[in-house]
């Protein structure tokens, strides 16, 4: 027999009806509270608007059905992964007083839509609209960085890289993605790219670098060091310990690129004789002409400067008259020198001169006798040698170069015009035409 509360039968739920009329096993409206514990078996949102069969929003859909359970315009699923309360349209509490509450004190929603405009990061974008689409049941998160876009802003840019937060892999860092950022301090010298002259640290301001077409943010731009080391962020080198682009020497005479490109004339390298080849480009050691003006201050260096010359004439000591030759005994007994034999104090010649064997070896009028020493003198001065060549005379009176035994002389470095020449031997005495020639 059930105990009497004040005469009545007992009524668990007190909704009026005693437990005896209500079944403890059915549940009527489908809340999931059995009749006899539920004050309101015909409405399943009582006492729980959250309940499965309840319809909290009244769009005509229970909640187990329904994708956006409060009517706040964002779906439960996003509600879910930004935290908010799925069946409460102002679980941020931003709508205050609340308003249009429903069942139990929960906001149904139906005017008051403040979850779907709820914008944390203040960047225009609400909540809801940042968070979805979902990616493995959490917020999109654009930069990876396991901060969801929602939290980051898409117009703030906190550590003045240029990328906006929500773009960002790491907001605290300005030399993160990019170690060319104006306000990362890439080489560690304390001071920003934007304000550093020499962002990469290796030792070649920025200024010199654009204009040498070298990168201002890698210090092995020119790849000189392989493999490469002291790697900076993103795989570009800080070049703290590095100092290939400072050493970099592309034409070889001596001096780097850097120290050639500089001072800057209108932004661009150095250009010393105006040829329109900056001076790191053409060497201040080689003469690609021969015309005795080194590269870097002539302004044609691609033209060679040369003198050719025919040359005859007999020496008295081994002509034969009856041939009208002269005799190649010195070749036939091997005692022509293969190196030119004017280097003593009388000729004071310097020239490396060498035979080629196979002239040696040759007979008949072309047969050498013995090497000459032949000048080129200055038409007005004639003291003045301009230029000095050991060749070697045939035995018809041609002289002809020792290394290709061409008959046609070539001296490299005069202009054309009218010289006096010269033709001197060991043991003869020494001649020179009469007045300039050529």
């Amino acid at each position: 027999m059930r105990p009497l509360v004040a005469g009545k039968c007992k009524d668990s739920d007190g909704d009026g009806k005693p437990d005896w009329q209500e079944s403890a096993i059915l549940d009527s409206d489908g809340d999931g509270i059995k009749d006899e514990q539920d004050t309101d078996n015909a409405n399943a949102c009582v006492p729980d608007p959250k309940a499965a069969k309840c319809d909290q929003d009244g769009d005509g859909q229970s909640n187990d059905v329904d994708t956006d359970d409060d009517a706040d315009g964002v779906d439960d699923t996003v509600e879910v992964a930004l935290g908010t309360n799925p069946n409460d349209a102002d679980s941020d509490n931003t709508n205050t007083p609340a308003v249009n509450e429903g069942m139990s004190g929960t906001q149904q929603g139906a005017s008051a839509g403040d979850d779907s405009k709820t914008d944390t990061d203040a960047d225009g974008k609400p909540d809801a609209s940042e968070c979805a689409p979902l990616v493995g049941g959490k917020c999109k998160d654009s930069d990876a960085d396991g901060i969801p876009d929602w939290q980051e802003s898409a117009i703030l840019d906190s550590d003045g890289d240029g990328i906006k937060d929500e773009q960002d892999v790491d907001n605290a860092n300005a030399c993160v993605p990019s170690v060319n950022s104006p306000k990362c301090d890439q080489d560690g010298d304390g001071q920003s790219n934007d304000v550093d002259l020499d962002d990469d640290g290796d030792g070649v301001e920025d200024s010199v670098e654009t204009a040498l077409g070298t990168d201002p943010n890698d210090a092995d731009s020119d790849n000189t060091n392989t493999p490469s080391v002291n790697e900076g962020t993103t795989g570009v080198q800080k070049g703290d310990s590095a100092t290939d682009d400072s050493s970099t020497d592309t034409d070889g005479d001596g001096k780097s690129d850097a120290a050639e490109c500089s001072p800057l004339v209108n932004g661009k390298c150095k250009d010393t004789d105006g040829d329109g080849k900056p001076d790191w480009k053409e060497s201040a050691t080689a003469d690609a002409d021969k015309d005795g003006i080194k590269d870097e201050v002539d302004s044609d260096d691609a033209t060679v400067l040369e003198v050719k010359l025919q040359l005859k004439l007999l020496l008295q000591g081994p002509y034969d008259s009856t041939t009208q030759t002269m005799l190649d005994n010195l070749r036939t007994r091997n005692l022509i020198p293969s190196n030119q034999p004017y280097v003593d104090v009388a000729f004071g010649y310097t020239g490396t001169e060498t035979v080629k064997p196979s002239l040696l070896t040759t007979i008949g009028n072309n047969a050498p006798v013995d090497w000459i020493l032949v000048e080129i003198r200055d038409a007005t001065t004639p003291t003045t040698i301009k230029a000095r060549k050991a060749v070697l005379l045939q035995r018809d009176g041609d002289v002809m170069d020792a290394a290709t035994g061409e008959t046609t002389l070539s001296f490299q470095g005069l202009t054309k015009g009218n010289y006096y020449v010269t033709a001197r031997h060991r043991n003869h005495l020494g001649v020179m035409t009469a007045a300039p020639l050529l």
